[in-house]
């Protein structure tokens, strides 16, 4: 890279692709049945747990394995949260859980950036909010 404007759209790049990642994860997730979604978390974990293990024989920074860490905790979470929405709900049981996830919102005039700023998303049943 040969500057600190090229890293920077790159690491922008970088967040774009885990952004798209993880709305496919959750889309894809949404879709499966039960018991296939419990077999994906099987797999799931035997893949984390090689991932796993090769990071950490891997010259890398703590910062890079404690991400991978968050978010495979977040991604089971997902999962476990997808798995209380099937299951038939008692009379007061309190209040369905949210998926929540941050999006950037940037505005441009042209190539040049104007303003920044965060939103947010949340999926209750099939319906989403923003």
């Amino acid at each position: 890279m040969n500057n600190l404007q090229e890293a920077t759209e790159r690491i922008c790049e970088l967040k774009g692709n885990v952004m798209s990642l993880d709305a496919l994860c959750t889309a894809l997730l949404q879709q499966m049945a039960p018991p296939a979604r419990e077999r994906f978390r099987k797999t799931f974990e035997g893949w984390a747990e090689i991932a796993r293990t090769a990071l950490l024989h891997a010259e890398i920074s703590e910062h890079t394995i404690a991400t991978f860490e968050r978010d495979t905790q977040r991604i089971g979470a997902l999962i476990d949260t997808l798995e209380r929405r099937q299951r038939p709900r008692r009379p007061g049981s309190g209040v369905e859980p949210l998926l929540l996830a941050v999006p950037r919102v940037l505005t441009y005039q042209g190539t040049r950036s104007l303003t920044a700023a965060s939103g947010f998303f949340f999926a209750r049943d099939e319906r989403l909010y923003r």
